[in-house]
């Protein structure tokens, strides 16, 4: 992500035409960061919030539900687990239990665990699990960000922006641009996630079938 600025909220003001909605705009003090020094030139610029028909709330949305889906495939493997070879247990049951856990870590850990109760010997699968969870982190923050940023259009630019505020995995503050190719990028890992999620659905299903009637 492209620096922008080391900003300095210094107020904001709430307008409102004809009784129309308010729209916050706030002043900026402190863009154009010296190189290598990061101190800040005093220059002015306007934020104000994103038009509510920007394309960027449309790939907002999109990373948001590429993401579920790749946890819902998480809670399918966890729930196909928890029911083998156990009468009258339905997926309502373990998905009482999946709805508490947050994040693709906690649910990687329930996989393996199941996966230790049921006897599945296959070494490989675990790595895969294992492997996951740890290729999910960078992604899982990505996501993260862009959907808790609040998002601005730099005037009188146009450039639209994520207003960081001291995240803990990339201390920055302010707005800082952000671009279509990065969603895209973005979508691309979560994409990669949700392939290897099936691929070890896959697996564990066939393990399990493998194991068929055996005693635990």
């Amino acid at each position: 992500m492209a620096k922008r600025t080391d900003t300095t909220i210094q107020g904001a003001e709430a307008t409102a035409e004809g009784g129309q909605d308010l729209t916050t705009h706030a002043r900026v003090q402190g863009a154009a960061a010296t190189a290598g020094t990061g101190q800040a030139q005093a220059v002015g610029a306007w934020l104000t919030k994103l038009p509510d028909d920007h394309f960027f709330y449309n790939l907002v949305g999109r990373v948001a539900s590429e993401w579920s889906y790749f946890e819902h495939t998480l809670d399918l493997i966890i729930w196909e687990l928890a029911r083998w070879q156990t009468d009258g247990l339905t997926d309502q049951i373990p998905a009482c239990i999946t709805a508490q856990i947050m994040g693709v870590p906690g649910r990687c850990q329930a996989i393996e665990s199941l996966c230790d109760f049921r006897g599945i010997p296959d070494k490989p699968i675990l790595k895969a699990v294992r492997t996951l969870r740890q290729s999910s982190r960078v992604p899982a923050d990505g996501r993260a960000r862009v959907i808790h940023h609040a998002w601005y259009i730099e005037e009188p630019s146009k450039r639209p922006g994520a207003f960081r505020a001291m995240p803990k995995t990339d201390r920055r503050f302010g707005v800082h641009d952000y671009t279509k190719d990065e969603f895209d990028i973005l979508l691309k890992h979560i994409g990669n996630l949700q392939k290897s999620a099936n691929e070890l659905k896959k697996q564990i299903s066939d393990a399990l079938h493998a194991l068929q009637g055996t005693a635990i």
